[in-house]
């Protein structure tokens, strides 16, 4: 659906697939009661110029200067009551509309129990729209936190709308949270999604002054 609707906006699906992960192994899957996440807009880096807050699917999220950059946080909106501990986020991008702004190492991430940067918790690949970014948590009890889990910044570089989508499912590649405390972990898929429209616009031309005659 969302593919669709941006083939009748412009660009390539800007999409992200948001999956919360455990440890290696199947473990035991499920769907998701409530389980979700969701986006929210800014107009900057530091978070100070809101465009869009959590709402229906397909929302507007404002509009965008080409060369200036705009950031999307991805939310854990509602979790399994058992927790999680680790995730995993996927993002189909319109390189067409949008380059992906790059930040070292995993500043993208801003969940308060991550552990990226401790071997073999976390990995990052950067392709050309495409972008997957995995972190777990430190430690092996399950995080309870409900809140930002990555903020990812982009550079508006083509005048177009493009849609940014949480993908739900029933695959391993798609959106969910693993929690133990079951062998290999449980992958709980999401009910709860969200998907937002971003605008990039020209920038307003800058007035010439009407030359005026001085009388002699």
């Amino acid at each position: 659906m969302a593919k669709a609707i941006l083939a009748l906006i412009a660009g390539t699906a800007l999409t992200a697939v948001v999956v919360a992960v455990i440890v290696a192994g199947a473990g035991t899957q499920v769907q998701g009661s409530g389980a979700g996440m969701s986006l929210k807009g800014y107009g900057d880096k530091a978070k100070t110029q809101l465009m869009c807050g959590t709402g229906a699917p397909m929302r507007k999220c404002g509009e965008v200067l080409l060369g200036d950059a705009f950031s999307i946080d991805v939310l854990a909106s509602a979790i399994p009551p058992e927790g999680y501990t680790r995730f995993q986020i996927v993002l189909e991008f319109s390189d067409s509309v949008f380059n992906l702004r790059q930040q070292d190492g995993f500043d993208e991430v801003v969940w308060p129990d991550e552990g990226c940067d401790e071997f073999g918790r976390g990995e990052e690949t950067k392709d050309p729209g495409q972008y997957l970014i995995t972190c777990k948590r430190t430690g092996s009890e399950n995080s309870g936190h409900i809140g930002v889990l990555a903020n990812i910044e982009f550079v508006c570089k083509q005048k177009g709308v493009g849609v940014i989508e949480i993908l739900g499912g029933t695959s391993i590649a798609k959106s969910s949270f693993y929690f133990r405390p079951a062998i290999g972990g449980n992958l709980v898929f999401l009910k709860t999604i969200d998907s937002v429209q971003v605008s990039c616009l020209n920038p307003t031309p800058t007035p010439t002054p009407t030359p005026t005659n001085t009388p002699t």
